[in-house]
């Protein structure tokens, strides 16, 4: 029986393995044959001026700023020394009223070179000594000249002028996953007009967000999928979720774009996240975006009926997130480190050890017993 189940979760996998190569063989293709190109040159200065004048458009697909400065300046340093022939090229497709979506390229024109011109950037670090810790208004008033130069630099742009929507958004995943890799979040992201981003972006406007650490690059979009399939999964099947890898994730988000989740999916993650934001604001503390999820968890079935009261429970919240992040012992600890048959705990078999201990020792809690000998009872888990 288990051996069959193996053999069905690998064909699974297969499938959908073989689903996402034909994806990325598809584009690929298009890339090469599928679209009608045109190439042309424009300079430096003309290209800002399209920014400005909004002819140059940023897609919501398109991440924000992930370049480091130091990519940002030398590319700038690039033009002033060479020109803009040693930068590569920029990917527009062409859109209603002749503007121009920005379909590859945004880390060098939008994040690198227009605030540059506009002054906003500076030349710390750089290799040529006349340039470094100036911007462009020193370079001015030292060389008009070699501002001019750069300003009157031209860069190769390609225009596609029949690509869709759906295929600019393929075609920017592809580029993107071989030069700055795309996080999981920015994938999700850049599912821009689909049902379910705007349930994921409705979510992530919830307030608990201003309390929990390092998100970056759209990563709390990933956390938030993440709870959508945890609790799709627990209402379809009343069993412990599956932890997904971000692929498959992105995969079976794509299965659901355009499918309206139930209300009551949406309004149970609102009310966890509800109930962990008094948790953070009543307690005055804030939580890293990882350990997060598994408070998540944790809260989510609190509400499903734990018993003791809020008053308990919130406390115990932060006596528990204390334990695993500031102490080397005791029940957090013994939670963290709790191994399973692939070598560390993040399993659906983890999560099942760790909501049933957990609720075990906050019984002990809200029965009145001390958080020291909670610490200890956690051992023998």
């Amino acid at each position: 029986m288990v051996t069959a189940k193996k053999n069905k979760d690998k064909k699974q996998k297969t499938k959908e393995e073989k689903t996402l190569k034909d994806l990325e063989k598809d584009i690929c293709n298009k890339m090469r044959t599928g679209f009608t190109w045109s190439r042309r040159q424009i300079s430096i200065a003309q290209l800002v001026q399209m920014v400005d004048d909004g002819i140059i458009e940023d897609p919501t697909y398109q991440r924000g700023k992930v370049w480091p400065n130091y990519k940002r300046k030398g590319v700038n340093e690039t033009i002033l020394e060479y020109g803009g022939g040693k930068i590569p090229l920029l990917t527009f497709r062409k859109i209603e009223n002749d503007k121009l979506e920005l379909v590859d390229g945004k880390q060098r024109l939008l994040s690198s070179i227009v605030p540059f011109v506009k002054g906003d950037l500076r030349l710390n670090g750089v290799y040529v000594k006349e340039f470094q810790n100036h911007n462009i208004n020193d370079i001015q008033k030292e060389s008009e000249s070699i501002v001019a130069s750069f300003l009157s630099s031209s860069i190769e742009v390609q225009i596609a002028e029949d690509m869709s929507y759906d295929d600019a958004i393929s075609y920017f995943i592809q580029i993107n996953n071989s030069g700055t890799p795309m996080t999981t979040g920015e994938q999700i992201h850049a599912m821009q007009g689909t049902l379910i981003m705007d349930i994921i972006q409705k979510l992530d406007n919830h307030p608990v967000w201003t309390k929990v650490l390092k998100k970056s690059r759209y990563n709390t979009y990933e956390y938030i999928s993440r709870m959508i399939f945890y609790t799709l999964e627990l209402e379809e099947s009343n069993e412990v979720f599956n932890v997904y890898s971000s692929k498959k994730l992105i995969n079976k988000l794509e299965g659901i774009a355009d499918y309206s989740l139930p209300e009551s999916i949406v309004n149970r993650i609102v009310d966890t996240l509800d109930l962990l934001n008094e948790v953070l604001e009543d307690e005055g503390f804030c939580v890293y975006i990882r350990e997060f999820w598994d408070i998540f968890i944790y809260v989510d079935k609190y509400l499903e009926g734990v018993s003791g009261t809020k008053d308990k429970f919130k406390p115990f919240i932060k006596l528990l997130y204390t334990g695993i992040h500031q102490q080397s012992s005791g029940v957090c600890f013994e939670i963290k480190q709790k191994p399973n048959q692939q070598g560390y705990n993040y399993s659906p078999k983890y999560y099942l050890w760790y909501i049933n201990n957990l609720n075990r020792l906050y019984g002990k809690y809200a029965e009145g017993v001390s958080w020291n000998e909670v610490q200890r009872l956690s051992l023998k888990g």
